[in-house]
């Protein structure tokens, strides 16, 4: 028997910045690249979990939201937290 907990990122995290980027990106360079890493959305998480081995997954989900004063205070607190794309084919 073994126990996990742990705590990341979802699917849905940071949606509004990562179109809003998409979108300028596709204008300015007729183009678009990832900015972020990929996020797993729930239903993957308990997957992944059950492919490793743990017989009972269970996932949850907490909703937390965090107003900023600019999007570069946003975007300096995700580089502190080391969530730049970490995506090697970039």
């Amino acid at each position: 028997d073994g126990f996990f907990i742990g705590a990341f990122f979802g699917g849905d995290t940071l949606q509004e910045l990562r179109i809003a980027c998409s979108i300028a990106e596709m204008e300015r360079e007729g183009g678009v690249s990832p900015r972020t890493s990929p996020l797993a959305r729930v239903r993957d998480a308990g997957s992944l979990l059950s492919v490793a081995g743990y017989s009972l997954p269970v996932v949850d989900v907490d909703t937390i939201s965090i107003r900023y004063k600019s999007v570069a205070h946003l975007v300096e607190h995700l580089r502190r937290l080391g969530e730049s794309n970490a995506n090697m084919n970039r």
